[in-house]
């Protein structure tokens, strides 16, 4: 009778304990998951327009040295960096 109680007692906290654990595991992995995707979005839109700056750059340090800022090349170049400049 009174071990019963005391056993049951025991049963209910420790199922008790058992459940906190899993909704703190649960709530860390979810956590974890918002963390990892915030991150893969972040790196997905700012790879594709510093990839482009790269390509960019590697255009124009390719051009003569005499080139100037207002030959066709540069201008065209500048066009696209603005252009990737407004979707960020």
């Amino acid at each position: 009778s009174e071990s019963v109680l005391r056993a049951a007692d025991e049963w209910r906290e420790m199922k008790q304990q058992e459940v906190k654990m899993l909704l703190k595991s649960s709530s860390q992995a979810a956590a974890s998951n918002a963390r990892s995707k915030l991150l893969r979005v972040v790196m997905h839109d700012l790879r594709s327009p510093l990839l482009t700056v790269r390509s960019l750059s590697n255009m124009l340090t390719t051009l003569p040295k005499e080139t100037t800022l207002g030959a066709t090349e540069v201008g065209t170049s500048i066009s696209y960096l603005e252009s990737c400049a407004s979707l960020m």
